[in-house]
């Protein structure tokens, strides 16, 4: 009698354990990316990726993206000017973060892509995937001279279709299911281009307010103000009114 208690016990606890182990590994909040990037076309970038919210942070600028489910809005905020405006994914003002040009962009994230094999990067297991155009097609093309181009994408963390979306968005990647680990581009003028790199990925519980847009901020009359770093504006400002009291 006592051996049988003793087996009951030791099923409820081991069950009690699984049922615990499942509902931290269900729950969202406990299912999150911390990723820093590197690039030679968008500067440095910081990341928070879970299956419910996307966060992408320019440290330089002081603008950060973010957008949650369940409606997927995305709310662009500067934490020096205080400003803020909001938008759907694809109404994105992509223009205003890039230091490609329109063509590349639009050969990056429109080309097609084909998977070539599989590697591991930073312990986590990618995808790889390359596009290649041909001579001709360069040569309709206008403005861009993109040739060869590689990708690789983390496939062992699922992320939702819009927060898919709005990566691909704003760091320019062609929309390819995964988490971006690096993505390199062969161009006829300017050789080589490390268009984003991976330096850095962690597991983290992300706070509960990771996809908000923060307290005590401004809406923005234009989107293009959100982007303008205030201190950069000032300095400019100032050796103009400078110049002008020399003109004078």
């Amino acid at each position: 009698m006592l051996s049988r208690f003793r087996i009951f016990l030791v099923i409820a606890a081991a069950t009690l354990i699984l049922c615990a182990q499942s509902a931290r590994a269900a729950a969202p909040e406990n299912r999150a990316l911390k990723v820093v990037y590197a690039s030679m076309t968008l500067g440095g970038r910081r990341c928070l990726i879970a299956p419910n919210g996307v966060s992408i942070e320019n440290p330089a600028s002081g603008v950060t993206v973010v957008s949650q489910a369940p409606d997927w809005t995305v709310y662009a905020y500067n934490v020096r000017s205080k400003l803020y405006f909001r938008c759907h994914i694809e109404d994105f003002p992509s223009d205003s973060y890039e230091n490609l040009s329109r063509a590349d962009v639009y050969t990056l994230t429109r080309s097609k892509w084909q998977q070539v094999g599989q590697l591991t990067v930073l312990k986590r297991h990618c995808a790889k995937y390359e596009m290649r155009r041909s001579a001709k097609a360069v040569a309709k093309s206008l403005g861009s001279s993109l040739v060869f181009a590689k990708y690789v994408a983390a496939d062992d963390f699922t992320l939702p279709t819009c927060g898919q979306q709005l990566l691909a968005k704003v760091l320019h990647l062609p929309n390819l299911t995964g988490v971006p680990m690096m993505l390199s581009f062969y161009d006829q003028d300017d050789g080589w281009v490390h268009s984003l790199t991976c330096r850095r990925i962690d597991a983290v519980a992300p706070p509960k307010d990771a996809f908000t847009l923060p307290v005590g901020y401004k809406l923005s009359k234009t989107e293009q103000a959100v982007f303008v770093d205030p201190m950069s504006k000032s300095v400019f400002q100032g050796l103009n009114d400078f110049t002008q009291t020399l003109a004078h």
